[in-house]
């Protein structure tokens, strides 16, 4: 479906657009047991969008002002273990991380819901969000 708003982001869209659609989600939408399957399939997330790849296996909705997440990559955040461009928040988030039940390739794609408040640790380019980085987890 060419109308879809999968298709009005190009491969050269700015990054900061893409962490915005994939990891923005503030007030939290009330999708009820189906937060998951429906927030990855409305931010086009799913085999089911164009152009009909995998399912992404895991993704977190931050539930914040964007100028809240944005604080991270200046006031409200600190370098996360010296990288250059990585910044840990200094305050807990509410975060929907969705993770992929089973087999990415499958379809429709199933996604199991863990509601958190944690810290995150995004990616900043230019003093805004451009990455999200799901692979780690600041313990409390």
């Amino acid at each position: 479906h060419r109308g879809s708003s999968c298709y009005l982001e190009g491969p050269e869209a700015p990054t900061r657009e893409i962490f915005q659609r994939q990891h923005y989600d503030n007030p939290k939408t009330n999708h009820g047991n189906n937060y998951c399957g429906a927030m990855m399939h409305k931010k086009c997330m799913t085999n089911q969008d164009p152009p009909k790849t995998k399912c992404k296996e895991t993704n977190t909705f931050v539930h914040a002002p964007k100028k809240t997440i944005q604080s991270i990559c200046d006031k409200g955040g600190t370098p996360y273990q010296g990288s250059a461009n990585l910044r840990v928040s200094n305050a807990p988030f509410s975060v929907t991380t969705c993770k992929i039940k089973g087999n990415s390739g499958t379809h429709p794609c199933e996604y199991k819901a863990n509601s958190d408040t944690r810290k995150i640790v995004i990616g900043c380019e230019n003093g805004v969000p451009t990455h999200y980085d799901e692979g780690i987890i600041v313990p409390k």
